[in-house]
């Protein structure tokens, strides 16, 4: 199995679409669930192609994983049309994110091969498979064949 560790903020979510609906991260998740696109189109697209080239999974590590459940962030994401299927979230903990997805890394050894897409860099270990975006433009075109690269290797 591949996995797409997703941080949300930053990588389908950026500054210039959370300044159109005058909000900020995380503060204006509360308001997203109108159908609306709340999400960059170009990330999202991006954010697919990774996921139709790799049939890879989503596991959220994102901070709206403490303010949705995964049912309502799913139906959500199918409405931005992400294409991937969200699988499961990381476990919160004090300390870096690289902590918190090791720790679901250990509990799920069927994993083959995985990468982290966020903005921040609290990845510890895990840095290498790390695909650092940036909260000013999200998801990039640059970013596909890094991610895709890391999740085909064997």
């Amino acid at each position: 199995m591949k996995i797409i560790f997703l941080d949300i903020d930053g990588v389908v979510n950026n500054q210039d679409i959370t300044r159109f609906h005058q909000g900020r991260a995380g503060e204006y998740a509360y308001g997203v669930f109108t159908g609306e696109d709340y999400f960059d189109p170009h990330c999202v697209e991006n954010l697919n192609e990774i996921i139709r080239t790799t049939g890879a999974k989503l596991v959220i590590s994102s901070s709206w994983r403490l303010l949705f459940d995964m049912e309502t962030l799913s139906d959500f994401f199918v409405k931005q049309k992400i294409e991937g299927e969200i699988i499961d979230y990381t476990n919160r903990y004090k300390g870096e994110r690289g902590h918190e997805i090791q720790e679901w890394l250990t509990r799920h050894p069927e994993v083959e091969s995985f990468v982290i897409l966020d903005d921040d860099s609290d990845m510890a270990h895990l840095l290498p498979y790390h695909v650092k975006t940036s909260w000013k433009k999200g998801l990039e075109k640059k970013h596909i064949k890094l991610a895709v690269d890391m999740l085909n290797k064997s």
